[in-house]
């Protein structure tokens, strides 16, 4: 049996849910969107603004090391990776038409939230019921990365319903 696991999806917002983190990812968002300055101000890469914005994503700062905030920064350095980025803040506000589509899956879901989630309650409640046969964990002290947050409950999860 096929089954999915769906982890913190991002169907909610009009894809501006990263603008949610903080105001330095608000800020961000809402530039990128603007053609040529957009441009402009993602390449103007700057470390601890990158780290400050990873940090609006987890419920434990201390999640986001120094090393992993430099391997982050060093990876949005690569050779169009702005653009790519760019693109994805363009058209992200295109993912929440993904819903219109939950109703055909046939497989078991689970859907899981960090419980500091950028996504709300009703934004959350309403992915599920759009879902047959969706069930929904929420693990506490947990953002969106919540894989960093709480990489254990998150592994213990997925083994749990891979087993059922």
């Amino acid at each position: 049996m096929t089954k999915v696991i769906a982890i913190n999806p991002y169907d909610y917002g009009g894809g501006t849910g990263l603008a949610r983190a903080n105001v330095f990812a608000w800020l961000t968002v809402n530039v990128g969107k603007v053609p040529v300055l957009g441009e402009a101000f993602m390449r103007l890469r700057n470390a601890d603004v990158e780290a400050r914005i990873l940090r609006g994503g987890v419920a434990h700062p201390s999640a986001i090391t120094p090393g992993f905030a430099a391997q982050a920064n060093a990876s949005g350095r690569r050779p169009g990776h702005y653009q790519a980025f760019l693109n994805l803040l363009r058209h992200a506000h295109l993912w929440d038409a993904a819903r219109e589509h939950y109703g055909d899956i046939k497989v078991p879901v689970l859907v899981v939230y960090g419980e500091r989630d950028w996504s709300r309650p009703d934004e959350r409640r309403r992915t599920v019921a759009a879902i047959p046969n969706a069930k929904m964990e929420t693990i506490p002290e947990a953002g969106h990365f919540l894989s960093l947050d709480q990489p254990k409950r998150l592994a213990d999860l997925i083994a749990s319903f891979a087993k059922t």
